[in-house]
């Protein structure tokens, strides 16, 4: 949690200062100092800093320079497969082997404000989750749980980036996100549950991109 506001603070705090700096310096040497590139590829480093989140991700940019300024088409990818033998089944320790399969598809629309090294970005972005956790009995194979999630929401982010030379920059985002929920499960087919929800929440730290620009 302590992590979370620092980096929140920092990402307020970059973001507030491009605003500040903004007159004092020209399009031109913005366009010198990073040159334009029609491609991105970034990957989330936030899962080596927030244990919680062990899913890395992935994303990958269209960029397009207009008399407007820069902007540019997302597509981002989270993937996540895991197997955990030893899981407990009826209380029974060890009898039993989770897994976890899941996937994150997003496809936004961004925009890019430049300033000498430093970039804000905004945008929207609608996105899709699923994921599937099952527990099996060993050694039967029989399937002891089974729980089922689909969310479809579409989020709001800012970001602050830097850029370091040309084709390196770091990139924070924060996220303000509506998102629709479905959950579902059973356990050894007698017991099943489900649940749908509606949710309004903000994730102040969403990502932190290492990107390429090439």
């Amino acid at each position: 949690m302590i992590k979370q506001y620092l980096l929140t603070s920092f990402l307020l705090l970059f973001i507030s200062s491009f605003s500040f700096c903004q007159d004092s310096i020209q399009v031109k040497s913005n366009k010198s100092v990073v040159p334009f590139y029609k491609w991105e590829v970034g990957i989330d480093l936030l899962p080596l800093v927030d244990k919680a989140k062990d899913a890395y991700g992935y994303v990958l940019k269209r960029n397009y320079e207009l008399a407007s300024g820069r902007k540019a088409l997302r597509l981002k990818v989270w993937p996540r497969f895991l197997v955990n033998p030893g899981t407990g089944v009826g209380g029974a320790v060890g009898t039993g082997e989770e897994k976890q399969t899941s996937i994150n598809l997003a496809l936004g629309y961004e925009r890019q404000k430049l300033y000498g090294h430093f970039a804000v970005l905004y945008g929207l972005e609608p996105y899709f989750h699923y994921s599937l956790i099952r527990v099996l009995v060993i050694p039967s194979g029989l399937e002891a749980i089974r729980q089922e999630e689909t969310r479809l929401g579409v989020a709001g982010f800012i970001g602050g980036r830097y850029y370091v030379g040309s084709h390196l920059s770091f990139t924070l985002e924060s996220h303000l996100v509506y998102q629709y929920r479905d959950f579902s499960g059973n356990q050894q087919n007698v017991a099943s549950y489900f649940q749908r929800t509606h949710q309004l929440f903000i994730e102040p730290i969403h990502a932190l991109y290492v990107s390429y620009q090439f």
